[in-house]
């Protein structure tokens, strides 16, 4: 049970103890228990408690789709021991059904972290973490799918996300989506420590971006390929990784651009070589266009600069 303020007539001098009283007493032993024991920052993130026994996670709410059933397993759990579990049972139109945690507070000017353990048991089920918005009077403003997947982990993997907050956010509610309507795939969705952080100091993105190449010989750096990307709010560097593969000349440079802010140059001889570049993003977020540069100079011939499947690192200071 969640938690419930003792009123001043219940323990006013010469009231008679009830069973309500307990009740409320146990409950909020429950909900702090709870709060404290749980190796999350949202209420109940690890599933443990269930204290009236209604399959829920105290503190926490479910709702099924149609067709769908949630149940707390206790065989398989992340850690802790229990889980939860959604079953899509196939067919048109069914679903599972989704875990919603409490308000958590955030800010608008810095991107929360979200974490969780996710397995399925059929790769193809549509699973999705949605992070809800609202204002300081918890009036709703939108909702972000930070993840959104039909090619999910079939063993226990930890996602680790962040959401990308709007104006005049200061609430947010995590829900995790195990098996939604619109794609008819049965199987058992698992999540468990669930976990949140509103001012992370560090976070990372994975992206691909595929080489990029430009032949001839050039004093400037021409644009070879791009992806896109998100940028957390509040952050102010993203170190990224480069690859340069050429042939040898007397200087080869790479660095990435968003827009018109550029990375640090690497510079190397070597035919095949890895650096690292700093890019400020202070001021930048949301999606982006991440472009690589390169250049050659004084000798002709082809640079190929390259990351395919790149960790971004996002640095706040």
């Amino acid at each position: 049970m969640a938690f419930t303020a003792i009123t001043t007539a219940q323990v006013a001098v010469d009231a008679p103890y009830t069973a309500e009283l307990g009740q409320t007493i146990k409950d909020d032993l429950d909900d702090l228990n709870g709060r404290i024991t749980a190796p999350t920052d949202v209420v109940n993130g690890g599933a443990e408690l269930d204290s009236d026994a209604d399959g829920i996670p105290d503190g926490t709410s479910v709702e099924l789709y149609t067709g769908g059933s949630q149940t707390l397993d206790t065989t398989t759990p992340y850690d802790g021991v229990q889980a939860v579990k959604f079953t899509h049972p196939g067919g048109a139109g069914n679903g599972g059904g989704y875990w919603e945690f409490p308000y958590s507070t955030i800010s608008e000017y810095v991107s929360p972290l979200v974490q969780f353990a996710l397995y399925v048991s059929d790769a193809d089920i549509h699973v999705l973490c949605t992070v809800r918005y609202f204002t300081a009077g918890k009036v709703y403003i939108s909702d972000e799918n930070i993840y959104d997947s039909v090619a999910n982990p079939t063993t226990w993997t930890i996602k680790t996300l962040f959401g990308i907050p709007p104006a005049t956010a200061r609430y947010m509610k995590i829900r995790l989506i195990g098996g939604e309507t619109d794609v008819d795939v049965a199987g058992d969705v698992y999540f468990d420590a669930v976990h949140y952080d509103p001012f992370p100091k560090t976070l990372y993105d994975n992206f691909t971006i595929a080489n990029g190449s430009y032949a001839g010989a050039s004093t400037s750096y021409e644009n070879l390929n791009s992806a896109s990307i998100r940028i957390p709010k509040g952050f102010s560097l993203m170190l990224l990784p480069i690859t340069l593969i050429t042939v040898p000349s007397t200087e080869n440079g790479a660095r990435y651009r968003i827009s018109s802010t550029y990375s640090t140059a690497y510079i190397n001889l070597s035919p095949l070589s890895t650096g690292q570049v700093e890019l400020n993003i202070s001021a930048l977020s949301g999606s982006q266009t991440l472009v690589t540069q390169g250049y050659r100079s004084p000798a002709a011939g082809t640079i190929t600069v390259a990351k395919v499947d790149t960790i971004a690192t996002y640095i706040r200071r």
